[in-house]
């Protein structure tokens, strides 16, 4: 024990002066530093009252103390035999893990039963402050046969996470019974002390504490000491304790088998358990959502890759067609006239116009789709490069629907622009554009009607809409007319590969502009272009 002159660092409550002046019997059942005397004066007073209640009845099997059933334990059955008992019962998983196994469950055990002690005595005398229930609890202690209890003056004991509790145990019933048996430990053995009065405290202030021996008679120790903490800083606490310490030899193998003891362990980890299954458990399942999503990803993928396999099976069969369809009839009317050439014939005028008038457009038309099949080869290489430059955009629209006119078969053409409309634009791929959209609305209006385009500036960019009245599209062609193998449901019929629309978006595109169906009804269709008028 420390000498008493020490300056004490923990500061005596003001009541404690009043209580120094009454005249109370000597404090024998605990030591304490000089402030805290009259203090533990009073609950050794109160505690005596409450043990002096005694009755054993053994005819009834009872021991009664102050109304309250006790029962009776032999210390070595606690300690040094549930050791012994618990290393037989763990022996295959060696002495390390049997150890840690007795040591957790007496200190859990002897934790709660400290809590539960403290507030039936708590509850049972009356004692509602703080320190007054923390000071009768090392008293009940030597009345209940656990051990003595010697508090030093460096000792701390406020109600917050400061909390700090040195003291020693002269007489811990725990390291009796190990020297009693003629034993010796390689490591601390009184768990169930540090369990009880930690639980005790812990039941007092309302704040988490645990307790650690760290030096102890039956390990080869000077004393049993114990230091007493909140979880969160007893291993600062045990780390000032061995700095301060002699470096003996024998203390340092006392110190080295500290154990920091885990009240309710096994309730951590259970909870740490049952994150870790919740946690795996949500893994799995994000994990399955991922497996889920990436093979729905991957059917999709499937998928549209037949679909485009299937696109591009049709394309080609129609591109053949297409090509193949001008070519027999460029081969058929060329044969004609060479076989009215060899007959020394002179050939018919009007059928020599016609023949020559159909080889004609069908040249064209080959020209029209040998173009369109290498701008799909350029755009998908990337090299379709744009040339622009300052073009008035209206007079490139009037000059399609000039060219149109002959094509025509009875639709009336119609420009709605202004005198000039202009912008930096490629003018040979817009005119593109505007003649595929011009020729899709003469196409799809087989009855004829009329067929308007309108170019207006539109703040930064210039719109061209092109509007017609004839089969419009349905919905379920309206989000893939612009695929690069979808064929509209009518170019079948009228003639076609499809690749107009296509080629038309991209370069819009191309052009940092946009190319929209705006509406599209059984009364006729809106084709809307949007492009900058100044490159991006």
């Amino acid at each position: 024990m420390p000498k008493a002159s020490r300056r004490p660092r923990v500061a005596a409550p003001r009541d404690l002066r009043t209580a120094a002046r009454r005249r109370a019997p000597p404090l024998r059942t605990v030591r304490v530093p000089e402030p805290f005397v009259p203090l533990f004066q009073r609950a050794q007073d109160y505690v005596a009252r409450y043990f002096r209640g005694k009755a054993f009845r053994p005819q009834h099997g009872t021991i009664s103390i102050s109304g309250e059933r006790y029962i009776l334990l032999r210390a070595a059955s606690m300690s040094v035999e549930f050791f012994d008992l618990v290393m037989s019962l763990y022996g295959d998983q060696g002495p390390d893990q049997a150890r840690d196994v007795a040591c957790n469950l007496l200190f859990d055990v002897a934790h709660a039963i400290g809590k539960a002690d403290a507030q039936a005595f708590h509850r049972k005398m009356g004692v509602a402050d703080p320190i007054e229930k923390l000071s009768a609890g090392p008293v009940h202690f030597s009345y209940s046969g656990w051990a003595f209890v010697d508090i030093s003056p460096d000792s701390h004991p406020s109600p917050d996470q400061d909390y700090f509790l040195i003291y020693d145990h002269p007489y811990s019933f725990e390291s009796d019974t190990w020297l009693r048996s003629g034993r010796r430990s390689t490591s601390p053995v009184c768990i169930m002390n540090a369990g009880y009065s930690s639980g005790w405290c812990e039941e007092s202030f309302g704040v988490p504490l645990v307790a650690v021996e760290v030096e102890c008679l039956a390990a080869g120790g000077k004393h049993c000491r114990f230091i007493m903490a909140p979880p969160a800083r007893i291993e600062e606490h045990l780390a000032r304790y061995r700095r301060r310490r002699p470096r003996s030899r024998r203390g340092l193998r006392a110190r080295r088998k500290v154990s920091i003891p885990e009240f309710f362990q096994r309730k951590r980890m259970e909870d740490e358990l049952r994150c870790s299954h919740e946690l795996l458990e949500q893994r799995v399942r994000e994990r399955t959502a991922e497996l889920l999503g990436a093979n729905a990803a991957l059917r999709r993928e499937v998928a549209e890759r037949k679909r485009a396999e299937e696109a591009r099976d049709e394309f080609l069969s129609v591109a053949a067609h297409e090509l193949k369809t001008p070519l027999t009839s460029l081969r058929g009317f060329a044969q004609l006239l060479v076989m009215q050439m060899e007959d020394g014939r002179a050939p018919d005028p009007r059928r020599l116009a016609k023949a020559l008038d159909t080889i004609e457009r069908q040249s064209e038309k080959l020209s029209v789709l040998v173009s369109q099949l290498l701008d799909v080869s350029r755009l998908q290489a990337g090299r379709l490069v744009l040339e622009r430059k300052r073009t008035d955009v209206a007079a490139l629209a009037r000059h399609v629907l000039e060219a149109a006119a002959p094509r025509t078969r009875g639709h009336v053409l119609e420009l709605r622009a202004p005198h000039a409309v202009t912008g930096h634009v490629d003018p040979i791929r817009l005119e593109q554009v505007i003649t595929n959209l011009v020729d899709n609305a003469i196409k799809y209006s087989p009855a004829g009607g009329p067929v308007a385009v309108a170019v207006a500036p539109r703040g930064s960019a210039i719109r061209i809409t092109v509007t017609d009245k004839g089969l419009g599209i349905p919905p379920e062609h309206r989000d893939r007319i612009f695929d690069r193998f979808h064929q509209a449901h009518v170019e079948r019929r009228l003639g076609g590969m499809g690749l107009g629309l296509y080629i038309s978006r991209e370069i819009v595109e191309l052009h940092g502009g946009t190319l929209e169906c705006e509406e599209s009804t059984e009364a006729g269709t809106r084709m809307a272009v949007a492009v900058p008028r100044r490159p991006p």
